[in-house]
């Protein structure tokens, strides 16, 4: 039995043609599917999320299984397929039928008012830091007054020390889907639960995010989304005490769950 995306499905002849000409490639692809699951294979052609060098992007066409991320549907069709489905009606009154035929038509995708560069995407990273206060009595010093030689006594004054960090900000300068800002809203001040661009966990945190909306006489709109992260070496729910760094409890800072951040940010 074929499937397509964990869907009965059988490829028919005919299928796999492609069309090339100067300014775009299409290719089309056609199956025999049950009528029942025709809908949600067709929600799974236009509702899913793909990887675009390091990031997840939701809600963009699934791609072409021969030329992944190169060709993308743009067209899916669906009707009875003849010869081999029973026509019946269903509990509304719409006539419907065992099987059908799904046609799915892909194409290179254009970008619609993209930068002159083509971005879809920025990072940029500053390398800084700052000085963070430690408890009294961290640090210990030569003591000359009264005791032996190599002795040594608590530093009762206040002393910083230096954290280095890293200011992380991804850009989206073209969004197409609504941006959460509820979620942005919620979520500023919480660390990642698991690696993220190569950070390992609680060392990340969303220090915030910056939204723009613009709208064109022609009633174009264009939505950019800028966020901002600040890295650094220990974990943000580790606090430095006269031992050293450890772990802080309760949590000072929320986990947040990393893997749906961009399924979320965008409806």
């Amino acid at each position: 039995m074929g499937q397509l995306y964990g869907y009965e499905a059988y490829e028919l002849i005919g299928s796999g043609t492609f069309t090339f000409s100067e300014s775009e490639v299409t290719a089309q692809r056609i199956y025999k599917v049950r009528t029942a699951d025709a809908l949600s294979i067709v929600a799974t052609l236009y509702d899913t999320t793909v990887r675009i060098g390091p990031f997840l992007f939701p809600n963009v066409p699934e791609t072409h299984p021969k030329f992944p991320g190169k060709l993308w549907v743009r067209t899916v069709k669906v009707g009875p397929l003849s010869g081999s489905s029973r026509a019946a009606f269903d509990d509304d009154g719409f006539i419907t039928y065992t099987w059908s035929k799904l046609t799915v038509g892909y194409k290179t995708l254009a970008v619609e008012n993209e930068d002159e560069d083509g971005v879809l995407f920025s990072e940029s990273i500053g390398f800084a830091g700052e000085f963070m206060n430690v408890p009294k009595g961290t640090f210990k010093v030569p003591n000359g007054q009264g005791v032996r030689v190599g002795e040594e006594t608590e530093h009762n004054e206040e002393v910083a020390i230096w954290i280095a960090q890293a200011d992380l900000q991804l850009s989206f300068p073209e969004l197409s889907g609504a941006i959460n800002n509820e979620y942005l809203f919620n979520n500023q001040g919480k660390v990642n639960d698991s690696a993220f661009r190569g950070v390992g966990a609680e060392k990340l945190l969303w220090a915030g995010s910056n939204t723009n909306r613009e709208v064109s006489s022609d009633g174009t709109v264009k939505k950019s989304l800028d966020l901002q992260f600040i890295v650094r070496q220990q974990s943000w729910n580790d606090i430095y005490t006269k031992s050293g760094w450890q772990a802080a409890t309760p949590k000072p800072h929320t986990e947040m769950d990393m893997s749906a951040i961009f399924s979320n940010l965008i409806q």
